[in-house]
């Protein structure tokens, strides 16, 4: 057994190291999908009230690279992520729904450490986000904000072939979102522009296809 997995680590290395070499090309495509359900009970006298909430969320990231030298890749980062947030009184009853969807697209850099398979990744996206509320008995709302993402993330590629390797990744995202106009300055009085700022870890599973050389 010790032998078969010192076969393993071997093969992977000798893979890895065709596979990154100048002038090959990568393409690298990766998602995730995200569920959660939350439920409340409480005693507003005299009327009882049950709240739910469901939030689901999937996104897709494509990176089409090209090494520029052995172990350094140069390309675009083109991310997409769609997300839905469900309220629920059922004691009322009153539903509010927000969806959101998310196109964006920035420059990235991939370095390959050595041939072991390890690398680091860097991407920087600007877009927009497209919000749409809609509540029981009322109108929809649609709204459009500008939007920018920093990731940085470590990951791992694990070869199948010469060509494919599965990239489980552990990414640190900052994003941040700009609503036009959406506050009021406590000086002036004036409109003025609110930016909301979320900062968290994200894990990923990619799949890489190298090809061009």
């Amino acid at each position: 057994m010790k032998h078969l997995f010192t076969l393993m680590f071997v093969l992977s290395i000798t893979m890895h190291s065709f596979a990154q070499d100048q002038g090959t090309f990568l393409v690298d495509g990766s998602s995730s999908i995200d569920f959660s359900s939350i439920s409340s009970d409480q005693e507003v006298n005299p009327y009882p009230s049950e709240l739910s909430v469901k939030i689901s969320s999937l996104n897709i990231d494509l990176k089409p690279a090209y090494f520029l030298a052995d172990g350094l890749a140069l390309g675009l980062s083109i991310f997409n992520e769609s997300s839905t947030t469900i309220y629920e009184n059922t004691a009322i009853p009153d539903k509010d729904e927000n969806k959101s969807s998310t196109f964006a697209f920035g420059p990235m850099v991939r370095y390959y450490v050595s041939d072991l398979g390890l690398y680091a990744d860097l991407s920087y996206v600007f877009g927009n986000v497209k919000s749409e509320y809609s509540s029981t008995g009322n109108t929809t709302t649609v709204d459009e904000d500008k939007m920018s993402q920093l990731s940085f993330g470590l990951g791992y590629a694990i070869f199948l072939s010469d060509e494919i390797a599965l990239s489980p990744s552990l990414n640190y995202v900052s994003m941040k979102t700009t609503v036009e106009e959406g506050a009021t300055s406590p000086t002036t009085g004036n409109l003025v522009d609110q930016v909301y700022s979320n900062n968290g870890i994200r894990f990923q599973l990619g799949l890489s296809v190298f090809f061009g050389n």
